[in-house]
């Protein structure tokens, strides 16, 4: 019998997209802190543009993949594509929180 490579949404999945709306919200909070403190600069010269236009729009944009993924996982079967697309969205957006933790860390080693 041949196994099938899709299977319903798991309590797992959803987890990890609430996981990474997490992390998308705390990149687009760290991200807005450190562009006002012009400690950092925002890398994506899209949403370099979207920021310097309209900051809802800015955190409406950082936040919209997460939510997007809800809604689909939400409606549809789980395949082995849509389970790597989210680990890979994990693993880049822990790499990103990781990288606003290491310039808060510097921040905070030179104000001591």
């Amino acid at each position: 019998m041949e196994q099938s490579i899709t299977q319903p949404a798991s309590k797992r999945q959803f987890i990890n997209v609430y996981i990474l709306f997490i992390l998308c919200l705390l990149d687009t909070i760290l991200t807005d802190i450190g562009l006002r403190t012009h400690i950092i600069g925002e890398a994506n010269p899209l949403m370099n543009w979207i920021y310097s236009s309209s900051k809802i729009a800015f955190y409406l944009m950082k936040l919209a993949l997460p939510i997007a993924l809800i809604v689909i996982l939400s409606k549809m079967r789980a395949t082995l594509l849509v389970n790597l697309f989210l680990r890979a969205a994990l693993v880049i957006y822990s790499i990103v929180f990781l990288m606003h933790i290491s310039w808060i860390v510097s921040v905070l080693a030179l104000s001591i």
